[in-house]
């Protein structure tokens, strides 16, 4: 037990991180769609650890599984060694001389790969926000970021609930299908395939179309795919159902982590994305608790319609009250949320 639960601290905490530093050194018109790439190696991991487990699980047991699995963990110690501090979180913590010496590596970098052309011109410095603190959670918890608050944490609360609440359980599903254990991993694994296009073109979609339409539309399509593959009859509709699921139930990945971070300024980005994370953790908690009632209620069907309910209201949420970030730096974002607050709460005033 102790030992799931620090993977799950040591996964989880990395997350967010990884949110925020790349937000923070893509330019604004490709910085969704990197980050979504930088999300669909998940679904790339999920295929080969799948895969791994496959072949591993009926010759060695499932501990030499885990070892096999963590071994390749191994590659974030390799990769963290050309990781450079935010400019952005540097220049807000005074650190100028730091921030200065990390934006000419990255100009550096960027210059060469243009093979010496000039770069654009930077845009004008605005001023992120206007709290003065610098306490995360008093920013991420001021009245300028409610909204963004209500958005962000209500979206994956529910995006989460489905997701876990049905994956969780494929497994066991599957078995009393008359799939056996291996036949199941390897199931899942296939269906999972899936999911790695789906990643890309949410990703592609995110930067064309826009934030809150992308993500409203993969929530719909993973709802309505969840509802056909709890219904599948056969193990052809159930398998193609399957793939059309994952794909847009990892699609809805790259939206989610994509998204968040734009909601919050530098000071409270790790915060923000961190907090929504956990919400939606809560949620991913609740999924498997929730399902093993209705398994027992109602079947099978039951789970799948709970999984579309969820990733329904999620989508709703993010309609209704989410804002579009395309094409605008992190900078516009926030003073945008600001004074849309300030003028909001005006209103209420006269009102």
């Amino acid at each position: 037990m102790i030992f799931r639960f620090l993977i799950g601290v040591g996964v989880g905490g990395e997350a967010p991180v990884a949110q925020a530093v790349l937000s923070e050194i893509i330019p604004a018109s490709v910085r969704a769609k990197y980050i979504a790439f930088m999300e669909g190696f998940w679904a790339v991991g999920f295929v080969i650890s799948g895969t791994i487990t496959y072949f591993i699980l009926p010759i060695a047991g499932w501990r030499w599984v885990f070892v096999a699995v963590g071994c390749l963990s191994a590659v974030v110690f390799w990769v963290r060694r050309s990781l450079l501090e935010s400019p952005r979180w540097l220049a807000d913590h005074g650190r100028y001389e730091e921030a200065d010496a990390a934006m000419k590596k990255i100009e550096a970098g960027v210059s060469t790969a243009l093979g010496g052309q000039p770069m654009a011109e930077p845009k004008p410095f605005l001023a992120e926000t206007k709290l003065e603190t610098r306490n995360p959670l008093a920013v991420l918890f001021s009245r300028f970021y409610l909204k963004a608050n209500i958005m962000a944490f209500t979206m994956w609360f529910f995006a989460l609930l489905g997701f876990y609440g049905l994956t969780s359980w494929l497994g066991i599903i599957l078995g009393q299908r008359g799939f056996s254990v291996v036949t199941s991993v390897g199931f899942i694994t296939l269906i999972t395939l899936g999911g790695i296009p789906g990643f890309y073109t949410a990703a592609l979609l995110l930067e064309r179309v826009g934030r809150k339409p992308t993500t409203a539309l993969f929530l719909f399509l993973s709802a309505a795919m969840a509802y056909v593959y709890g219904h599948s009859v056969d193990t052809t509709t159930l398998f193609i159902s399957g793939f059309a699921m994952q794909f847009f139930m990892f699609g809805m990945w790259s939206c989610l982590y994509a998204y968040t971070p734009e909601l919050y300024p530098t000071r409270a980005r790790s915060t923000g994305a961190g907090m929504a994370s956990a919400f939606g953790r809560v949620g991913a908690i609740s999924g498997p608790i929730v399902v093993g009632y209705i398994i027992g209620a109602v079947g099978d069907a039951g789970v799948f319609t709970l999984g579309a309910a969820s990733f329904a209201i999620a989508a709703l949420v993010v309609l209704t009250i989410g804002m579009e970030t395309r094409g605008r730096t992190l900078e516009e974002i926030c003073r945008a949320e600001e004074e849309s607050s300030t003028v909001a709460e005006a209103q209420m005033w006269r009102a």
